[in-house]
């Protein structure tokens, strides 16, 4: 390794590729049910690591080397060792408002091979404080949204999007996420291009709650057929982050059930129920870990659910479902 760890920089970044995506995600990326495994970009470190950082699943965190630094946020997992972070090399500012990972990564190559070192550096790993956040999805063509919305970015003191698939669409149609955070309001200007890319003014379809005093701003876009209301899109503005309640009763088709106005409390529970096998079978984890307690080992699992049984990526997955939910 050409970058030894120190005191400065104490922990060994490593970066790779995601199951469900390919290098640039020029061509991967707009699928949106290649998303479903790893909706967004994110930071993975051990728990451990996390605690003595005091830092949360979920946190935004500031990632700096001697070159650089980027934002993302925080997730914890016990498949990176402790002392090492990782991080997916395909998010880049497509997705994101830095130049993703490149931002940290470092020059140096093999003198004999010139194979570059482009998958460990030494980073430092803090939290990023933030006094802005904003949470946006709307439900339509994704990849003109994610156009749309591409060029603001860069603005943000953090930004990131992601293509979520509605399992509620006939159509094939899904919704673009965007999560975003500032150290201070951003400008009028910059969110009346937002509400231009997203169609998401206030309109007769729209219902808006404004505190301007304490930097509120939720905004539903609702869609009425027969007796349900469909969420359709959402802007959420606060001082801390908000409004994902909201965002899983959307992304679990979008049916709100109470009246229009209560869409503004966000006390849709929803659980995310993650896809672990994005093939044709679409088979979700608590579908793995209800056949799981039933007695079901993977051979039973690829029979019964159909999950591993075309590219076989998810096997891996399935098995450490299995082992974690007989060891329970």
């Amino acid at each position: 390794m050409a970058e030894p760890t120190s005191a400065r920089y104490p922990l060994r970044l490593i970066t790779g590729r995601l199951r469900d995506q390919w290098h640039g995600m020029s061509r991967t990326g707009r699928v949106p049910a290649l998303f479903a495994h790893s909706p967004e970009p994110g930071l993975r470190m051990h728990p451990d690591d996390a605690v003595r950082r005091g830092l949360k699943a979920g946190e935004l965190v500031r990632v700096s080397s001697k070159r650089g630094e980027l934002v993302l946020p925080l997730e914890l997992s016990d498949e990176v060792g402790s002392g090492t972070v990782f991080a997916a090399m395909h998010w880049s500012g497509q997705y994101l408002s830095s130049g993703g990972i490149n931002e940290v990564s470092q020059p140096a190559f093999d003198a004999r091979s010139r194979q570059p070192e482009l998958k460990h550096a030494a980073v430092r790993v803090e939290k990023a404080e933030f006094g802005w956040h904003l949470l946006a999805a709307r439900r339509g063509d994704v990849l003109a949204l994610r156009a749309a919305v591409q060029p603001l970015l860069r603005e943000c003191g953090y930004a990131g999007l992601s293509l979520q698939p509605d399992p509620a669409a006939q159509d094939g149609s899904a919704l673009l996420v965007m999560h975003a955070a500032a150290g201070q309001a951003m400008p009028a200007e910059w969110l009346a291009a937002l509400d231009a890319a997203l169609a998401l003014a206030a309109g007769t379809d729209t219902l808006e709650y404004r505190d301007a005093r304490r930097g509120l701003l939720k905004r539903v876009a609702l869609r009425s057929e027969e007796s349900s209301n469909f969420v359709d899109g959402l802007l959420w503005i606060d001082t801390q982050p908000g409004g994902e309640s909201l965002l899983r009763t959307a992304l679990a088709g979008g049916n709100w059930r109470g009246p229009r106005l209560g869409a503004f409390s966000a006390v849709a529970e929803v659980a995310r129920d993650p896809v672990v096998c994005v093939c044709r079978h679409k088979v979700t984890e608590s579908a793995i870990r209800a056949e799981v307690r039933g007695g079901a080992d993977v051979p039973a699992l690829k029979q019964r659910l159909g999950c591993g049984t075309v590219c076989g990526s998810c096997v891996p997955q399935l098995t450490r479902l299995a082992r974690e939910v007989a060891s329970a």
